[in-house]
């Protein structure tokens, strides 16, 4: 089946007008065609911390001059004490026991929210229950990796290049499959967004959560316009469909579970910003 977008972006170097990219997906019933949009290869986040998402940030007098002064010091803001409720740091580090569970579903939907299906996760180890439990990929390759001694092959200075930065070069930095990176035949994975801009590179680097009409991971819509589901075989059931700015959007999985178990242990509603529908 083909996504047909006014612009599709197949590669840093290969870009077409009204173009299909031919997506490789059980669920995509029929050939779609998203207007005023453009399509790229999604996201892929090479350096976070799933479970470090809360917000605002800790620590009271930055900026700190070393790493352990911060270290010590946050573990007295309000932001800290209020994200211990729940769930502490502790000696095992398996983050599928306890509370942790909630904290690390905000670091995954922050990047379904930002348009990213790959995140390198920087926790220590986990088992594969632990990776295989979210609605993207979690790369189980390289834990707690501060750096990389790769060459720079992240870099980026004009907008082209901050997209090749974030898909084709990621994607050779964290040796990921080939349906990474770019739009190839048969790509499971597509991002399709409202075309603010004629040049595609400069669009992506201004676009709004709002601004997304598609996310598609293995071939599976996980966030976008409702509007589009149609053209896809699934069950409403596990979505969540919200409206933001008059625009109907839906999410799979239903983040808003994760949020009200936060809210209700403790006793208030948290914002998350990077949460469109919570904050």
């Amino acid at each position: 089946m083909q996504t047909k977008t006014d612009i599709t972006v197949f590669s840093s170097d290969k870009i077409k007008k009204k173009a299909g990219a031919d997506l490789k997906s059980q669920f995509l019933k029929n050939d779609l065609e998203i207007t005023d949009s453009v399509s790229y290869s999604p996201i892929i986040n090479s350096y976070d911390y799933l479970i470090g998402s809360w917000v605002p940030r800790s620590g009271n007098n930055p900026p700190f001059q070393t790493t352990d002064i911060w270290v010590e010091e946050m573990k007295t803001s309000a932001s800290y004490l209020a994200r211990n409720k729940i769930w502490k740091y502790n000696s095992s580090w398996d983050l599928t026991k306890g509370r942790a569970n909630p904290l690390s579903n905000l670091g995954v939907y922050k990047n379904i929210f930002w348009d990213s299906v790959a995140v390198q996760d920087q926790e220590p180890k986990q088992n594969q229950e632990y990776y295989q439990s979210f609605p993207i990929k979690i790369i189980a390759k390289y834990p707690q990796c501060h750096s990389l001694s790769l060459g720079n092959w992240w870099g980026g200075k004009t907008a082209k290049e901050i997209y090749k930065m974030c898909t084709e070069n990621a994607a050779k930095a964290l040796f990921l499959p080939p349906t990474f990176g770019k739009l190839t035949n048969n790509a499971p994975h597509l991002l399709a967004t409202r075309q603010l801009y004629s040049d595609p590179f400069v669009n992506l680097t201004k676009i709004e959560q709002n601004d997304i009409k598609l996310l598609v991971y293995n071939g599976k819509p996980i966030f976008g316009d409702v509007n589009l589901l149609k053209s896809y075989q699934i069950r409403k059931a596990n979505y969540y469909f919200f409206s933001v700015d008059n625009q109907e959007k839906c999410v799979y999985d239903h983040p808003e579970k994760t949020t009200d178990k936060i809210d209700e242990i403790l006793g208030y509603q948290k914002d998350f910003p990077y949460l469109t529908y919570h904050a």
